[in-house]
Formats: C-alpha cells, sequence, structure tokens
C-alpha cells in the first residue's frame, strides 16, 4: 500500500467516526427534548 492509499484509507475511518459522532449527538438532543417532555407533563 502506498503512503497515500494509507491515508485515503484513514481519512474514510474518520469520515466514519465523524458520522458516528453526529448520530450520537442527535440522539442525545433526543433524548433531552424527551427528558424535557416528561418532566413539563409532570409538572415541573
Amino acid at each position: 500500500m502506498s503512503n497515500e492509499e494509507k491515508i485515503l484509507n484513514l481519512l474514510q475511518r474518520m469520515q466514519l467516526d465523524i458520522t458516528d459522532i453526529k448520530s450520537n449527538v442527535v440522539e442525545l438532543k433526543l433524548g433531552q427534548q424527551e427528558i424535557k417532555d416528561h418532566l413539563y407533563s409532570a409538572g415541573y
């Protein structure tokens, strides 16, 4: 494998990691919204 191929490989993996992080952040935001909704409906 040439250096260029290694770099491309790394970049692709980083891209996947970033996608994972983004979806985790979205899930966290949804979770926070659910908690707020529960608190609101519980009267807090």
